[in-house]
């Protein structure tokens, strides 16, 4: 049983039972000042004891979970025209560590369409590191950061000159993702956020909407920032599909409709060689059969002292990275520049915190019922959307 709070900071205002539901009305202060039993409340992701059916819960783990996402009354998503998608494809990953047999699952998705066209179509552009090899996290850390940028030429090729309205964000890491964050710049300044979560939990992912929408003009650039917890990990932990892997994304719902859909850049592998005092990178990377496999085999036994975790760190900061802003169906409509270091610095101050921030556990598995992985499809459904798949 939980333990119970001595000083009781939420203010029941009202309760009823209607239709087989129990409704509780209260309010709270979002900072109560009582660090030692209430969470300050944010945007971002907090956990919370709950029931949600007619039975009790037998376990922490029986709970069901359902929502609804839908687009502003003004936008829809294209279908069935040239250059349109012609066909949906639902993708669910489950996953059974505890290989539990007799489990069906009942999750799925409702969409909706009219032939009554709205004003605005809308689309996804996926920002950030969907896995590459070059993504690399020393093991055995409290925190460490990776950042993807979609470079500012890339929103000046294709993006209206009024920018695009963002609606609403979808943000992925991996198992060991603590905090992602779609950073916003305009003339190498900072002006805001497009969407951040510092108590990322990898079992509970969601559309966020935006109200106000954020809104994105060309010569904009976007960085995805991604902090990593690896004391639980002995290996080193590189990017890629699996969810071992890593990933640091940030999928933008957004309108009008433009031509680009991945929008990110890339590490180099060399540089990072280097940095880690490797012999001879140029020869390991083109002798290597596969870069990706070249790199891995060369850092995955490094010994990791505090002095080869800053070298790499600085590495993926300050060093040339690979650019990329495609467009799925006109392949010329949008390129990345070339291989260069990031414009403007992208050493972050620390965000700061509220006095009772609340501390995600580093012991976070992945969910073992599969029923709750109808997010994985609609991620799925948004990758699908936007040309890849995650």
């Amino acid at each position: 049983m939980p333990i119970v709070d001595p000083r009781q900071d939420w203010f029941l205002l009202s309760g009823r039972e209607e239709a087989g539901f129990t409704i509780l009305k209260f309010y709270r202060d979002l900072d109560t000042k009582d660090c030692a039993f209430d969470c300050v409340i944010t945007e971002d992701t907090l956990r919370l004891i709950w029931a949600f059916k007619e039975q009790d819960p037998s376990h922490h783990d029986d709970v069901d979970y359902h929502g609804d996402f839908y687009f502003p009354d003004e936008v829809g998503f294209p279908i069935g025209r040239p250059g349109d998608p012609n066909l949906f494809i639902m993708e669910t990953h489950y996953d059974n560590p505890e290989l539990k047999s007799g489990i069906v699952d009942s999750s799925g998705l409702t969409l909706w369409y009219t032939p009554e066209l709205r004003r605005h179509d809308a689309a996804v552009i996926m920002a950030g590191d969907d896995g590459s090899a070059e993504l690399a996290v020393p093991p055995g850390l409290s925190e460490y950061s990776i950042n993807s940028m979609c470079h500012p030429s890339c929103t000046a090729q294709v993006f209206p000159p009024e920018g695009i309205t963002v609606f609403a964000n979808v943000l992925h890491t991996h198992l060991v993702g603590r905090k992602v964050q779609v950073r916003q710049f305009r003339d190498g300044k900072e002006i805001g956020d497009i969407g951040q979560d510092n108590q990322y939990d990898f079992n509970y992912q969601q559309i966020r909407s935006f109200n106000p929408p954020k809104i994105v003009k060309p010569g904009d650039s976007i960085v995805v920032h991604c902090s990593y917890e690896t004391r639980s990990r002995n290996e080193m932990t590189f990017g890629g599909l699996e969810t071992k892997d890593e990933m640091c994304l940030g999928w933008m719902l957004y309108y009008p409709k433009v031509e680009m859909d991945l929008c990110a850049s890339y590490v180099s592998a060399y540089d990072q060689l280097k940095a880690l005092n490797h012999p001879d990178p140029d020869r390991l990377l083109q002798n290597g059969f596969v870069p990706g496999h070249a790199f891995k085999s060369a850092v995955r036994n490094i010994t990791w002292t505090p002095s080869l975790v800053a070298s790499l760190q600085k590495a993926q900061m300050e060093s040339k990275v690979e650019y990329g802003c495609y467009s799925i169906r006109n392949a010329s409509a949008v390129e990345g520049p070339p291989m260069a270091p990031y414009p403007f610095s992208l050493n972050f101050a620390a965000d700061p915190q509220p006095d009772c921030f609340p501390v995600l556990s580093s012991a976070i598995v992945p969910f073992s019922r599969p029923a709750l992985f109808w997010m994985s499809a609609l991620l799925s459904l948004v990758a699908l959307i936007a040309g890849r798949r995650v």
